[in-house]
């Protein structure tokens, strides 16, 4: 295994590391790693770092690397807006790994926030063949739904700040509720500017893998405590068309993958998803 740093994009603006196997597996994709929100580009307890290099081993390259603004990485112009720009920098660690590899298919991970950037490229580059998306949104039933307010009820109790918490949570559902009548009249929201629902995601997500592309949803079993588990994201899935969608549900993993046990099956799993053919 080597690891390389790499500047690269316009200017050489963005900063990564490229981990390459001492030999690439036959069909095996090139794997693009990328910031889980604010943090730089190793992820939460360095585990994007443990991921790569246990990818290595499977005979996978990737590269892991900081956003504009992000890490090590230079501030973007603005001249973009932050959507258009993401994709911008995405596009580029696409190139990037594909000349210092050779390999010209490729997986995305996005972690929680780096779902929807992750998605948006798989949609629009075909050489997106693989996606894993980790933990950025829930997938309530009817049951999960009841127990999460139960929770809030005993945590924030029938006072004033109780009751400023639920006016701000029903403002919350307002907004919610409008996304999905808007997604039921048929009113895309396909612009890069604008959030998706995840209804819409779910529906994109089963268009991809229909075209052929491997997509694996993959959820903590500990981050929010209103999932019932793999049943439940396999049934929220078929409601939305996504049935060749994979569903993994981690049940002793926590959001931020903090002990040692939970990185080992993170690494597993995901290392699964972005190579299943390895």
């Amino acid at each position: 295994m080597r690891e390389l740093s790499l500047a690269f994009g316009p200017g050489d603006e963005l900063l990564g590391t490229v981990c390459l196997p001492e030999r690439l597996a036959d069909a095996a994709p090139g794997v693009l790693l990328f910031n889980a929100g604010m943090l730089h580009r190793i992820g939460p307890h360095r585990v994007q770092v443990k991921l790569a290099r246990n990818l290595a081993e499977r005979g996978v390259a990737s590269l892991r690397f900081d956003m504009h603004g992000l890490g090590d990485s230079a501030r973007a112009s603005g001249q973009l807006p932050l959507a258009a720009q993401m994709q911008e920098d995405l596009r580029a660690a696409l190139d990037a790994l594909g000349r210092v590899s050779g390999v010209d298919t490729f997986a995305v991970f996005g972690f929680c926030s780096g779902i929807e950037p992750s998605f948006r490229l798989a949609q629009a580059d075909a050489r997106v063949r693989v996606l894993a998306l980790y933990d950025g949104f829930d997938l309530m039933n009817g049951l999960s739904r009841i127990r999460y307010y139960l929770r809030r009820l005993r945590q924030h109790g029938v006072g004033r700040v109780g009751w400023a918490h639920y006016a701000r949570r029903a403002r919350l559902l307002w907004g919610e509720l409008l996304v999905r009548l808007r997604d039921r009249d048929g009113q895309a929201l396909d612009a890069a500017d604008e959030a998706l629902s995840v209804t819409r995601l779910l529906q994109g997500m089963g268009r991809l893998a229909a075209d052929g592309a491997r997509v694996t949803l993959i959820h903590a079993g500990s981050a929010f405590g209103v999932r019932d588990g793999q049943a439940q994201m396999r049934a929220a899935l078929d409601r939305h068309g996504a049935r060749q969608v994979h569903a993994v549900f981690l049940d002793q993993v926590d959001h931020l993958v903090t002990s040692s046990a939970a990185q080992q099956a993170f690494i597993a799993a995901v290392g699964d998803a972005l190579a299943p053919s390895v």
